[in-house]
């Protein structure tokens, strides 16, 4: 996973993140008294007393203990939405730990600004919410009337902290307060019905795309000036010059051709916002930078109402999604804002976690030597984390970050070099699979089927990996290898018979009457760049090699 797949699988997860973050943040271990519940804790200020300062945010003090606990909180996290652990993923949970736990002491920060402030009434209420969402009551063999002074009792009576020592107070009103924080926001967000009738709107566009990472942003710049010129001339072919200069392998040969794209086409919001605001037939005035991809120019050719047959019918209903939507990118902006926010003053003490900030830096740089930059600033501060405590318990996921770190910064040697640092602490499938993919980029056969052969040992009945090992067989031509692939499915699928698909055929992975697999080998797809892996992830298993670069601007906001 590219360090962009990263920060969409951060906008993708911000929803539910938040909800977690409402009930998890507050509660410890409950015990087995009709079933266990497991959430994680937040640490009071009280019972971070004598931590070590890891960082200040502001003036605020994050604590060592608020940092392992936000780590284990994303952990439960990540178990509780059925991703598999990984050790190639585990470095990053401190990464996005520490990203958390800035954006929430300033979130903190602003709602006392503006004075908010949670009574004690909310309080209970919260305390009450949370034994309801937990169904406490039933689990105890309570009555539904019982009150939490019952439930404590019962907790009590069995020996056990009671509810309310569970819950911790300081972390339960910090909950409530952000809640307050974000309801304050998304409600000043004005909806009206013709806001709704607008997002249903479709716009039929062309782009050309000047990539900023191919070269300097300053002679991107440069060559998308000069183009944007000539689109702007009299009677300019707007689709002849997209197939001439346009860098976005998608498009370029169709003429910069986008199809009909509206507000949930999943584009960066810089083109969007651009592009419908024009009229049929006009070329974006001024150029259109994006970040991630370099300067846009865009084109308008038609506009088009979609709106559902059922729309009146459903407009209730219609207006509260739409509502919803534009809440949370309200809210979304808002807690940007904080953390893009110049005067934000942050203090980093831990080379580890520091490390991990340049990481998260980098995920917003505005081009590659940027990029560069922050990505060179957090393999320093990893190495000096190493220096300090080479047994540390995270040596494992520091030296995967790094070797991921190098892996982007081409600098495949170092990379191989951490992989197996790596090794030396852990035996993880994925990480040989890994580093069996920098040998294939370095046409090293031999140490490359070493290290797939000892996934293979590692992930014996994993199927996923053994289609990516067939794959790495094709492209490697290791024709034996691949039949032993072969074989491997054709006997993995007599044992694990798939059920019959919608279609009439059998289900994946079988073929006809049961026969392998076949997996055609990628095409115009180098092995062996590395690719940065977050919890949680899509469902798919972190591998090495490299993904093919995503039509721009396609790769959402």
């Amino acid at each position: 996973m590219s360090l962009n797949t990263m920060r969409e699988s951060f906008k993708r997860s911000a929803p539910w993140v938040m909800g977690f973050v409402t009930v998890a943040m507050v509660i410890t271990t409950f015990s087995n008294l009709g079933s266990s519940l497991r959430g994680g804790a937040a640490v009071s200020n009280s019972a971070a007393n004598g931590d070590e300062v890891v960082a200040t945010v502001n003036g605020l003090d994050i604590k060592r203990s608020e940092y392992d606990k936000e780590i284990e909180n994303l952990r439960q996290m990540q178990q509780m939405s059925g991703q598999p652990s990984s050790i190639m993923q585990d470095g990053f949970l401190g990464v996005r730990g520490f990203d958390q736990l800035m954006q929430t002491k300033l979130d903190m920060q602003t709602a006392e600004k503006q004075g908010l402030t949670v009574s004690d009434a909310e309080l209970a209420k919260a305390r009450e919410n949370i034994a309801t969402q937990y169904d406490i009551r039933t689990k105890l063999s309570l009555p539904k009337t019982a009150t939490i002074a019952d439930i404590d009792a019962a907790y009590a009576k069995a020996g056990e902290p009671t509810f309310t020592e569970r819950v911790d107070n300081d972390a339960l009103r910090q909950s409530v307060l952000l809640q307050k924080l974000q309801d304050k926001v998304k409600n000043a967000v004005p909806v009206t019905e013709q806001d709704v009738r607008n997002s249903y709107r479709q716009y039929h566009t062309r782009h050309i795309l000047i990539d900023n990472k191919k070269r300097s942003d300053e002679q991107a710049l440069k060559q998308a000036q000069d183009i944007l010129a000539k689109a702007k001339a009299p009677g300019a072919d707007f689709a002849a010059l997209a197939k001439q200069y346009s860098e976005d392998p998608g498009t370029k040969d169709k003429g910069g051709d986008d199809g009909w794209i509206d507000q949930n086409t999943t584009y960066v919001d810089e083109f969007k916002k651009a592009a419908f605001t024009l009229q049929p037939g006009q070329v974006t005035p001024d150029l259109v930078k994006s970040p991630q991809y370099g300067y846009f120019i865009i084109k308008l050719d038609e506009v088009r109402d979609n709106l559902p047959k059922d729309f009146d019918k459903n407009k209730a209903s219609l207006t509260a999604q739409y509502t919803q939507a534009q809440q949370g990118k309200a809210w979304d902006t808002f807690e940007k804002g904080l953390k893009d926010d110049p005067g934000v003053k942050i203090t980093i003490n831990d080379p580890a976690i520091r490390g991990g900030h340049s990481i998260m830096q980098s995920l917003s740089a505005k081009d590659q030597p940027s990029r560069d930059a922050l990505m060179k600033a957090a393999l320093a501060d990893y190495q000096t984390a190493l220096a300090k405590n080479p047994k540390s318990s995270d040596a494992a996921s520091i030296n995967i970050l790094m070797g991921q770190i190098a892996g982007q910064l081409h600098q495949d040697n170092d990379a191989i070099n951490y992989f197996k640092a790596a090794l030396a602490h852990t035996d993880d499938a994925q990480l040989h699979m890994t580093l069996g993919q920098l040998y294939m980029k370095q046409k090293n056969d031999a140490q490359a089927i070493e290290q797939f052969q000892a996934a293979s040992k590692q992930a014996w009945d994993d199927q996923q990996l053994h289609q990516m090992l067939m794959m790495n067989y094709m492209q490697m031509k290791h024709p034996e290898l691949v039949k032993q692939e072969q074989q491997w499915m054709a006997d993995y699928q007599k044992q694990h018979p798939q059920p019959a698909n919608n279609f009439g055929g059998p289900g994946m992975p079988g073929g006809p009457a049961g026969a392998p697999t076949v997996v055609t080998a990628p095409t115009g797809v180098p092995a062996g760049a590395i690719h940065i892996t977050t919890p949680p992830a899509s469902g798919v298993k972190a591998t090495a090699g490299t993904a093919p670069s995503a039509p721009a601007p396609k790769p959402a906001q």
